[in-house]
């Protein structure tokens, strides 16, 4: 594992275009009637120096440290970590043949990652910088994404060539057992049964019960599994459509390849619609086939504009609610100021 940094000037950038901004207790707090400045900022992959990026797949936005990014830089095989106090970028991880997917950063500061090419989770400790295998080694196909229940210590993995998404309880003793929570191993199709190469997820959780939500690339919508409630953990079997209606397509009803989802706590799920070049949003309430709301990108066509997309594949929100999207086709990452007043609050 390699570490560096240096000193990258102009980073973040400001606008002078923004409304009011009240401030927001937490980056899962967006409100409904939310908005964003259509027109994008490079905060990374704008220069063509060491740091540039190489379609990049992942970020991770760490409100706890002043919304330190992390970058998932999939072809160069690399984690980056933006400071955006100190303009500093740091290098994290650096192994070839890795292809890093995902990353993640748990309350204690251990960053996860999803080295895909390595059919591996690693986990670099906050303690001593010591790099780990959480899971992996022959349990998966080809990893693409994951999501931590940091309160139950649940790992779950989308295991995308292997059509299916596996558990894995961090409490038990090594070697972990994967358990099969959706999906049919080895089998894509189209019910409520099978998956088609499964990217993103998250997770939506209220006091009672909890549901895990997956990007259904293949079939070109989002899937909802029941994950279990305050009686002990379930076995989902089948899967409920709430975004998309299975055909790919533009309209407002469907979706193209998504690869990524984010979840509100105001219960509203945000999706890079990777082959529309677009951010797109449901209700978590929605069913197969009805209309979703577009956010950015709504040409639908690829372009490297301040307003445009190519193949986004992931998104996230910062502690005021500003939109950053992983432009995996235009080799950076954009952020998009959030544009309400203290009325949306």
């Amino acid at each position: 594992m390699e570490i560096r940094s240096t000193t990258y000037a102009n980073i973040f950038e400001t606008s002078s275009t923004l409304e009011a901004v009240p401030t927001i207790i937490s980056n899962r707090q967006i409100p409904i009637c939310a908005q964003w400045n259509e027109t994008g900022i490079t905060i990374a992959g704008h220069s063509n120096d060491s740091f540039s990026l190489n379609g990049p797949l992942g970020l991770f936005i760490d409100s706890t440290t002043d919304n330190t990014l992390y970058v998932a830089d999939f072809s160069n095989n690399r984690i980056l970590k933006y400071n955006t106090l100190s303009n500093v970028v740091t290098t994290i991880y650096n192994e070839t043949g890795s292809f890093p997917t995902t990353v993640y950063v748990d309350s204690e500061q251990n960053i996860y990652i999803d080295a895909s090419g390595e059919n591996q989770i690693l986990k670099i400790s906050s303690t001593n910088d010591s790099l780990t295998v959480v899971v992996g080694s022959g349990t998966f196909t080809n990893s693409y994404g994951f999501i931590t229940d940091e309160r139950k210590q649940l790992l779950y993995v989308s295991d995308d060539s292997g059509h299916r998404i596996l558990k894995w309880n961090l409490n038990t003793t090594i070697p972990y057992v994967a358990t099969l929570i959706a999906g049919v191993t080895n089998q894509s199709g189209s019910d409520e049964l099978h998956l088609n190469f499964p990217r993103g997820l998250d997770i939506a959780r209220d006091e009672q019960e909890s549901y895990l939500y997956v990007a259904d690339f293949g079939n070109n919508r989002i899937q909802r599994y029941f994950i279990g409630n305050s009686s002990g953990d379930n076995i989902a079997t089948a899967g409920t459509t709430i975004a998309g209606n299975g055909t790919s397509g533009n309209s407002l009803n469907q979706l193209n390849g998504p690869r990524n989802l984010y979840i509100t706590e105001n219960n509203e799920i945000f999706i890079a619609d990777t082959l529309n070049h677009r951010i797109m949003k449901w209700f978590l309430n929605s069913t197969s086939g009805s209309s979703g709301v577009c956010v950015l990108g709504c040409a639908s066509v690829p372009g490297n504009g301040t307003t445009e997309l190519n193949q986004p594949s992931d998104i996230k929100f910062d502690s005021d609610g500003n939109l950053y999207v992983c432009d995996t086709g235009n080799n950076r990452i954009q952020k998009f100021n959030i544009l309400i007043d203290d009325s949306c609050a």
